[in-house]
């Protein structure tokens, strides 16, 4: 299977930031995680933003670019999630937003953790990727067959 270079990175970086939901967004006295699923609706959002790019990617001609409108719905929706692990990590580490409750009661011992940040990164990722991955051509992926031709003399 041949696919455009520029939209499997998109999509590799999209694959990264749905691996970030399932790790903990936020640690708790060094005992216990957040998801980014038990982080309330942000969190839900968050991987639905993620799928967007992934299933984007893989309609119409995957040896193509992303063509306009396609490409900037997948801009957005790649770095959409990057806003809000944004606003996520500065809510945590100024004790406020929707995790006031919880960084009052434990004080200094709520941090950050690593899906919060791979969050962020990929969120990034996915807008620059879409804009520096135009016209790089295309990427096979998987074994050769029997069934296609050897060109070689």
């Amino acid at each position: 299977m041949k696919i455009n270079t520029q939209r499997l990175a998109v999509s590799i970086a999209a694959l990264v930031g749905i691996v970030s939901c399932f790790l903990p967004w936020m640690r708790v006295a060094g005992i216990a995680s957040v998801s980014a699923f038990s982080a309330g609706i942000w969190g839900w959002l968050t991987f639905l933003l993620f799928v967007a790019p992934i299933v984007i990617s893989l309609m119409k001609d995957r040896e193509q670019n992303l063509e306009h409108p396609m490409s900037l719905v997948v801009m957005i929706t790649g770095g959409l999630p990057a806003l809000i692990g944004l606003w996520n990590l500065i809510s945590l580490l100024t004790a406020g937003g929707s995790d006031a409750e919880v960084a009052a009661f434990f004080g200094a011992l709520v941090s950050p953790g690593f899906g919060l940040y791979l969050t962020i990164i990929a969120g990034i990722a996915i807008p620059v990727l879409v804009f520096l991955m135009k016209d790089k051509g295309t990427t096979s992926i998987g074994a050769k067959t029997e069934s296609q031709p050897n060109n070689e003399a």
